[in-house]
């Protein structure tokens, strides 16, 4: 996780002294009195960071890559208008993060999952994945399957000030199993109170980053340094021109990009794909919000099934004007859906939060509302421990806005909020146990075939999620099968709930476009299990960059913030990487 310099001082003061020891000769007296002189002897722990930056990070001991500096246009507030300016901007390039000098190979298997590449490549139908129908990274990929790492690129906003948000592009190897700190690399950090749109690709910010981006995955996929900068001109820093078309690292490892990430809102507003707030709402078939092809008909023999677009249809057709789309190996079939936001935010969400409603609002147990909430609770607690939830993934309180609107029980939808994904996720269980007990309660005809129905569906949510935690990058043909047969059911059984509460006039068992992207999860679990292609490395890193973001602020204007944030993090990363023995 990012260091806080501050209340961690004295841990980075330990850390730094083995760095010494560690990258450089034994420390003489000097280094030992400039350790023990920090921060004014430890009278002043704010400076200690200016002094471990100075000393430990902007130097040549310091084996990670340093930030790349590009001029991009940004938006500037002079004089309390806001203009067009051309400033600095900071980021790291994909292909210095393989360029890591000297680095121990202990580093490349924290880092990359280095001995697991082979064993991804081979497991993969590369003959049959329509990510890689007519796609240029094909045969790279078959000339280096000990070699080639496989790549995630997540993006994603997270708000930094009150009045601003930060977007945030990082990559992770999909073949490492570190955490996220260790594994997860940070590219570029920009306020979006600086990103100028604009049809001119020489005036929109993101498109020139973008361009930068493209320029050094190219050069991650040779494997060797570039020959020129990212404007195409001779090189002028003596060491990048040093390093000019010799390979990236002993190992001779490459990459490429095998898989988008992200929410839903990223890929609509960011990436201007086609999703959620269209008529046409999917940008993998023609479901539509519409009587036509709707996209809420979850059978077999639903007509957006058959509209379903072809690998050629994608390749002649790109999703947007992005220019993301240009870059090697990235094509639609590269936006993966998310568990995260579309099981654990969406259907799991939505799901849970209609069988809360009905304990609580509903007429299952006897008492006022507030009893029953408090009874639902304990109840929770008590499934916790019978199930033996861990402490981490339990929920500690449950208020009714948890699952409804208390102002409007009855005129808003049920759904899960203010809970996090991974405590969603561990409730399933829970709420499974809560059905499966209320099935003997007495009620009518109609009552019992829709607890029936809720049973199935929570169980067969249950089975869904039993195969997401399948720790394999593929699927095998039963396992494909199962996850596949689990998903259908448990739409099937889902919808079934929305139309029985609907005839009881009952507000319930919403149906949204993420139940839909659900339905396509099976599909793409064909090629890749979809646990590594979740989201929460990457919204783990965005929360750790909108901490570093906002104590870059400071009075600094929203263009510089890149600067720190850069030093900073690759100071932390030096910490975390380099020094994970010494730390232990």
């Amino acid at each position: 996780m990012i260091v806080n310099y501050q209340t961690q001082a004295p841990t980075i003061q330990r850390l730094a002294l083995a760095a010494q020891q560690t990258y450089t000769s034994q420390p003489g007296p000097g280094d030992i009195d400039f350790m023990a002189s920090m921060g004014t002897y430890g009278r002043d722990e704010h400076n200690i960071a200016r002094e471990l930056m100075n000393r430990f990070c902007k130097n040549k001991h310091n084996p990670l890559p340093v930030p790349y500096v590009i001029t991009l246009p940004v938006m500037v507030r002079s004089d309390c208008e806001r203009k067009l300016e051309h400033k600095d901007f900071y980021m790291f390039l994909p292909h210095q993060w393989f360029a890591l000098v000297d680095a121990p190979a202990e580093l490349w298997e924290t880092v990359f999952g280095h001995a697991s590449i082979t064993q991804f490549w081979q497991g993969h139908k590369l003959d049959k994945d329509p990510k890689l129908f007519q796609n240029e990274i094909k045969q790279q990929i078959q000339a280096n399957m000990k070699t080639m790492v496989p790549l995630s690129l997540h993006g994603d906003g997270g708000s930094f000030s009150r009045t601003d948000s930060l977007m945030v592009i990082s990559m992770r190897s999909m073949t490492s199993s570190s955490n996220v700190a260790h594994s997860q690399l940070f590219l570029a950090g920009i306020p979006k109170s600086c990103v100028n749109k604009s049809s001119n690709a020489n005036e929109d910010t993101m498109a020139c980053m973008w361009s930068v981006l493209k320029w050094s995955f190219c050069a991650l996929l040779s494997g060797k340094h570039p020959a020129a900068d990212h404007l195409g001109k001779p090189w002028v820093d003596a060491t990048f021109k040093g390093l000019a078309n010799k390979p990236l690292n002993k190992m001779k490892l490459k990459g490429c990009v095998f898989a988008l990430t992200g929410d839903l809102e990223y890929f609509q507003n960011e990436l201007k794909v086609k999703a959620y707030n269209y008529t046409q709402c999917c940008w993998l078939c023609q479901g539509q919000k519409t009587d036509d092809i709707p996209f809420n008909d979850f059978r077999p023999a639903a007509a957006w099934r058959v509209t379903v677009h072809t690998p050629a249809y994608h390749r002649a057709n790109l999703p947007s004007e992005h220019p993301i789309w240009t870059i090697p190996g990235i094509v639609t079939e590269s936006i993966h859906i998310d568990s995260l936001h579309t099981n654990e935010e969406g259907t799991a969400a939505h799901t849970l939060g209609n069988i809360f409603f009905d304990f609580v609002v509903g007429s299952e147990w006897a008492g006022t509302q507030q009893q029953r909430l408090t009874r639902l609770f304990n109840k929770v607690l008590q499934l916790y421990g019978e199930l033996e939830v861990a402490r981490s993934n339990q929920i500690t309180m449950l208020t009714m806005g948890n699952f409804c609107n208390p102002k409007k029980k009855h005129t808003s939808y049920p759904c899960l909020s203010g809970i996090k994904a991974r405590h969603v996720r561990y409730l399933v269980p829970v709420c499974l146990r809560l059905c499966q007990d209320s099935l003997g309660l007495p009620g009518n005809a109609a009552t019992k075939e829709y607890r029936k129905y809720r049973h199935l569906c929570v169980k067969w949510l249950d089975a869904l999620y039993q195969y997401l935690d399948l720790t394999e990058f593929h699927f095998n043909a039963q396992q494909q099968e199962g996850y596949s047969e689990a998903t259908l059911n448990f739409l099937l059984c889902y919808n079934k709930c929305s139309k029985l509460a609907a005839a009881q006039g009952s507000m319930q068992w919403n149906i949204v476009p993420k139940h839909h992207y659900c339905a396509h999860m099976p599909q793409q679990s064909e090629w890749l299990n979809p646990k590594h292609v979740t989201t929460y490395a990457g919204e783990t890193m965005v929360g750790f960059m909108v901490q570093l973001g906002h104590s870059c602020l400071n009075g600094t204007p929203a263009f510089m913030v890149s600067k720190n944030m850069c030093w900073k993090m690759r100071l932390a990363m030096y910490i975390r990487l380099y020094l994970a023995s010494a730390e232990e």
